[in-house]
This record gives structure tokens, sequence and C-alpha cells, in this order.
């Protein structure tokens, strides 16, 4: 995305996600699955270069924030948290 916008980092509190407010980890999940899927609204998803882009609200010591990242598969290792509560279950 833009790269003058300051990227996500540790300790970043996610506030909001595209369209959707984010409380918790399930918001989080359920904001990513309610996102258009080809279509771009301009204001929380764009297309940009050919790949899409959403808009992530986040505090960093207690200063809102926002950015712009880019949409794609999830990394083997963000899926493990839901992984294990499924075998827990």
């Amino acid at each position: 995305a833009d790269d003058s916008q300051e990227p996500l980092r540790e300790g970043d509190r996610l506030v909001q996600v595209g369209p959707s407010r984010v409380t918790s980890w399930v918001q989080l999940l359920r904001g990513m699955d309610a996102l258009p899927g080809s279509k771009a609204d301009g204001t929380t998803v764009k297309i940009e270069d050919g790949q899409r882009l959403v808009k992530v609200v986040f505090e960093r010591g207690g200063k809102p924030m926002e950015t712009w990242c880019r949409l794609g598969p999830a990394p083997v290792e963000t899926l493990v948290p839901s992984l294990l509560w499924f075998f827990l279950k």
C-alpha cells in the first residue's frame, strides 16, 4: 500500500477492519469474512495495483491510527489458535 503509512506492529490494538468494529478474535474473523468479494467501495476496501486492500483502524499507545493492508490468504501460523480450539472442542 502507501509506503508513508505506519505499518501495524506487535502491541497495536485493532479497532476496525473494513466497515466492521473489532473487539475480539471472533469479531475479527467475522469482519474479514464479511468483506466485499471482488467489489471495492473505495472507503474501506479498494483495489490498487491489482491487489485488494482493506482499511484497518488501530490504536497505538491510545492514539487512533489507520492504514491499508493487503488482503490475501492467511499464513498458516495465524490459523493455529482456531485449529487448537477446534480440536479441543
